[in-house]
């Protein structure tokens, strides 16, 4: 099993593109906390990763929040980065 990780930037940014066998395997946006200041910025750059590598599902780990966000028939989860961690 071959991974590879990058980080995507156009409009917004996501920070981890994993890449599985050279196919995409997941889109992980991390952050201390979701809030007012952030939250706009961390789901453009995680649905925009999603849109473009035409995923429906990616993940937003942040130190102990969890939350299910959905746009345009796509989902960013939000996992504590333990609940993370431990799969």
């Amino acid at each position: 099993m071959h991974k590879e990780i990058y980080y995507f930037l156009e409009k917004g940014e996501c920070d981890f593109i994993v890449f599985k066998n050279k196919k995409i395997h997941k889109i992980i946006q991390v952050c201390y906390t979701l809030n007012q200041d952030n939250m706009k910025r961390e789901l453009n750059g995680i649905f925009e990763a999603l849109a473009h590598f035409k995923l429906k599902t990616g993940t937003i780990i942040t130190l102990n929040q969890k939350d299910c966000f959905q746009q345009n028939g796509m989902v960013a989860n939000v996992l504590p980065a333990y609940t993370f961690l431990a799969t």
